[in-house]
C-alpha cells in the first residue's frame, strides 16, 4: 500500500475567447434553445451581457439584457431559454455576449 502525497501546483489557466466557450442546445421539451457559456478557465467569470441579434420568429425580446451570472471553472451555465413565437413557424436569431474575470470579495 502506497500513502503517496501529490505535490501538484494547480495549474494557472486564463480566461480568454480560447478557453470560454458558447453554444446553444435543444432543451429537454424541445421547445425552445439554452444559449450556454462553459468556463475552461481556472477562475471563475462573470457574464455581463447577453445580446439576442438577428431574431426570427423569437418569443424573447431581441435586445441587450445586462446580467451578473457567475461561472465557476469548470463549470457550464445557461443563460437563456430562446423559444419560438409560433411553433408551426422556422425560428432563428444569433447572439453575442459579454464577460469579465470575476473579483473575488
Amino acid at each position: 500500500m502506497c500513502a503517496c502525497a501529490s505535490n501538484r501546483v494547480p495549474l494557472y489557466v486564463a480566461p480568454s475567447s480560447e478557453t470560454i466557450e458558447t453554444g446553444t442546445e435543444m432543451t429537454l421539451s424541445g421547445d425552445g434553445q439554452y444559449v450556454y457559456v462553459f468556463n475552461h478557465s481556472s477562475v471563475p467569470i462573470i457574464v455581463t451581457g447577453l445580446h439576442l441579434v438577428a431574431c426570427e420568429n423569437i418569443k424573447n425580446r431581441c435586445e441587450v439584457q445586462r446580467l451578473q451570472v457567475r461561472v465557476p471553472p469548470g463549470q457550464r451555465v445557461n443563460l437563456a431559454t430562446v423559444r419560438p413565437d409560433n411553433t408551426s413557424r422556422p425560428s432563428s436569431f444569433r447572439f453575442t455576449y459579454t464577460w469579465e474575470r470575476a473579483h473575488d470579495q
